[in-house]
């Protein structure tokens, strides 16, 4: 599991690197960068939910 989150977490951080690059900078409209702006915003919740999951619940932690 911890390999699968790591694995995410970097590629989350690659995907939001290249949008980082490919962003219009002489026009930072909505129109211009939409595609960009809602990537970089999913890869930021991504990089966030992996950080804060922590790994194996114990059945008392669990609200049935």
């Amino acid at each position: 599991m911890n390999k699968f989150r790591f694995s995410l977490i970097f590629l989350a951080s690659l995907m939001i690197m290249n949008n980082l690059i490919s962003l219009d900078y002489n026009d930072l409209s909505w129109s211009n960068n939409s595609m960009n702006y809602k990537l970089l915003l999913s890869m930021i919740c991504v990089i966030g939910s992996m950080v804060l999951l922590k790994g194996p619940y114990k059945k008392e932690d669990l609200i049935v």
